[in-house]
């Protein structure tokens, strides 16, 4: 049974700015494009990137809320990944990635030391194409190899990873969620939700859609807050399914004009979706209502900058996109609440060869930090009155980020061009 859902759009006209302001840029690098991010708790979070002038892949993590990012290079990892295709952390110390190796080949790699090492777990198993990947505790987990249209095959390991028994499959499989070791469902090719309730031997469609305007349907993403309660999404549409009973039922709601990029729910009623227009909704009530938080309309970033993921744990998400931007979302604010005073600011001269003045409206207890584009803080200084020259003489020509933090108030990083 399938239900349409018709939802309501609360712009929020009377306060735009209290809601913008709770997503700021944390990382704005104007260079690289983002593709993937999954926060794991409010202060680690790692994310998947690709440089567009070499098209070099790389990984990026932090460990303090966005504030600083480390940054390691696919090829630098084991078994060399070209492309990672999914990643999965139980927790912000232990997580698999999965993609393709040098030689196409599927590959699996483990951390259990928050990303500082990596091992390739990937064995003498035969993954030529690992599509998605999820892990119910450190013990056992599922991976999808799709590699041969239109199957593919449902690996399981009950040892972390290091051993598979494989099942195959009769359809083509994009996603997959498992709430236990016998309950699970799966995104299947042409716009159908498979469930097993006996840990994938066997499989049956509790979903099917499609749209008149698309060649080949798909839904491209499984987001399940318990057992019951889960959400999935239309390619290319502005669908997006719920379901409140395991999947015996859905209802649709449907996002006019644009297309669902991404979405992510916390709880059954709290969650967020990231539209193609790179507007980013939120909903308090389950899907019936939604609120604007965000949109690249204004142009901050440049005219053609693009929104790709977003990922949430609790009310604090991140959302990547193109021009090396991640921004993150801190507590939501309460209607009729003021917003803590962002502190006034100027930069002189901008471009500079070393020296560039720093002038607030009022003095103030800040910290000011300058981030190069390979996310690494290379000045910090504290200061205490309201004009302050910053001397980067010591460091290579190029362009860099600015950010004033404060205890109880933080601007938007700015750019700052050493010539």
């Amino acid at each position: 049974m399938k239900t349409t859902i018709t939802i309501t759009m609360l712009i929020a006209l009377f306060f735009p700015l209290f809601i913008k302001a709770q997503w700021n840029a944390v990382r704005y690098d104007m260079q690289n494009v983002f593709e993937k991010v999954q926060t794991v708790n409010s202060n680690t979070v790692f994310v998947t990137g690709t440089n567009p002038n070499n098209q070099q892949k790389f990984m990026l993590k932090t460990n303090d809320a966005g504030t600083t990012w480390d940054s390691t290079a696919f090829l630098d990892l084991p078994g060399s990944p070209t492309e990672i295709q999914s990643m999965f952390f139980i927790n912000e110390n232990e997580g698999f990635m999965c993609g393709r190796d040098v030689n196409n080949n599927g590959i699996l790699i483990k951390t259990i030391d928050n990303g500082a090492t990596w091992i390739n777990i990937t064995g003498n198993s035969s993954f030529p194409y690992i599509k998605d990947i999820y892990f119910i505790d450190s013990k056992v987990g599922y991976l999808i190899e799709s590699s041969s249209f239109p199957s593919s095959v449902l690996y399981k390991t009950t040892d972390g990873g290091l051993n598979w028994t494989q099942q195959q499959l009769s359809f083509y499989a994009n996603d997959l969620f498992f709430s236990n070791e016998n309950t699970g469902f799966i995104c299947a090719e042409g716009a159908v939700i498979m469930k097993t309730n006996d840990g994938g031997k066997n499989w049956a469609q509790v979903l099917f859609d499609s749209n008149p305007n698309l060649f080949v349907s798909t839904f491209n993403k499984l987001d399940f807050v318990n057992p019951t309660i889960g959400f999935t999404a239309m390619a290319n549409t502005g669908k997006l399914y719920k379901t409140l009973n395991g999947g015996n039922s859905w209802d649709t709601i449907t996002f006019d004009s644009s297309y669902v990029t991404d979405f992510d729910f916390t709880t059954e009623l709290e969650g967020h979706v990231l539209l193609n227009s790179g507007d980013i909704y939120s909903t308090i009530d389950g899907g019936v209502n939604w609120t604007l938080e965000y949109t690249t309309q204004s142009g901050s970033y440049g005219a053609t900058y693009f929104l790709t993921a977003l990922s949430f744990v609790n009310k604090i998400g991140f959302v990547v996109g193109s021009d090396g931007l991640i921004k993150k979302r801190e507590n939501a604010l309460s209607a009729g609440k003021t917003q803590p005073n962002s502190l006034s600011i100027n930069i002189y001269p901008n471009p500079s060869n070393e020296l560039f003045n720093l002038e607030l409206t009022e003095p103030e207890n800040s910290t000011i930090i300058i981030i190069n584009l390979q996310g690494q803080v290379v000045y910090r200084e504290n200061i205490t009155t309201n004009k302050a020259t910053i001397n980067l003489s010591n460091l290579p020509k190029g362009i860099y980020l600015f950010q004033l933090h404060s205890q109880n108030k933080k601007i938007e990083q700015r750019k700052l061009i050493l010539n």
